[in-house]
């Protein structure tokens, strides 16, 4: 009857120690509610021909419900890529930039190990956007800018 005892008071030990199981209920967020947005990731190809002459292709599109974390950041490059957001009346109702994907300043180490940025372009290249569209957006239009001279280079329809 001794040795029972003291095996019944570790089972009873072991049974009580068990950790409480948690109890779960749904509680609303108190975080604020954003407006439910509309955002879209597109792919191009951006091409050169031997005249010069810059073409940009559509390849995909995805639109997605919800807004697009943080701020986007403009680029202060030279030669970048305007990304306009246009209303049915062709009006710009926002505006992005990015740096242009042709042109690239690529950095290295010279024979003299030491630092030197050079120019590199490309005849074609592949890029993409995430941008948050605007509610009355209908096309997104995409402008080239060198030199300090815009030229307009293509113009999509997405809604």
């Amino acid at each position: 009857m001794l040795r029972i005892f003291p095996l019944i008071i570790l089972i009873s030990w072991l049974f009580a120690c068990r950790a409480p199981q948690p109890v779960y209920s749904y509680q609303e967020s108190t975080l604020p509610k954003k407006g439910s947005g509309r955002f879209s990731i597109l792919s191009f190809r951006i091409a050169e021909d031997s005249l010069s002459q810059t073409t940009v292709t559509l390849l995909d599109e995805h639109y997605i419900d919800g807004n697009l974390k943080g701020e986007h950041n403009d680029s202060d490059a030279e030669n970048i890529l305007l990304i306009k957001q246009e209303d049915a009346q062709l009006q710009v109702v926002d505006q992005t930039t990015l740096d242009h994907p042709l042109i690239k300043y690529v950095e290295y180490v010279n024979e003299r190990q030491e630092f030197e940025t050079k120019l590199v372009t490309q005849h074609e290249a592949e890029f993409f956007i995430r941008i948050e569209l605007k509610p009355q957006t209908l096309y997104i239009r995409i402008d080239e800018v060198r030199e300090g001279k815009e030229l307009q280079l293509a113009q999509f329809k997405i809604r």
